[in-house]
């Protein structure tokens, strides 16, 4: 495996004339990182239960992640609603 280092010097000068020195080294990993698949897959059979199906497709997560978009879009819509009011409200002072 070949790796590439850099070498990094910073040069910070501080208030009062004072330098600062940072030396650090990088590896240039990009060189490195490549996605390989094998030439014959795996495969893994799924049985399913009834409760386990249903706790996978229709879980807590899923509502949570219900709620949080309607409480998202109300916030939006009362904004548009509020905020006239609110910045009238705010030259007034």
């Amino acid at each position: 495996m070949i790796k590439d280092f850099f070498k990094i010097i910073l040069l910070i000068r501080l208030p009062g004339g004072t330098i600062k020195y940072y030396k650090m080294e990088t590896s240039d990993s990009s060189k490195e990182k490549r996605v390989r698949f094998k030439e014959e897959p795996t495969i893994h059979l799924m049985y399913k239960w009834k409760f386990a199906h249903h706790e996978a497709r229709c879980g807590k997560w899923e509502q949570v992640a219900r709620d949080r978009e309607r409480f998202r879009r109300r916030i939006l819509q009362i904004n548009e609603i509020i905020l006239p009011v609110l910045v009238k409200k705010l030259k007034e002072m």
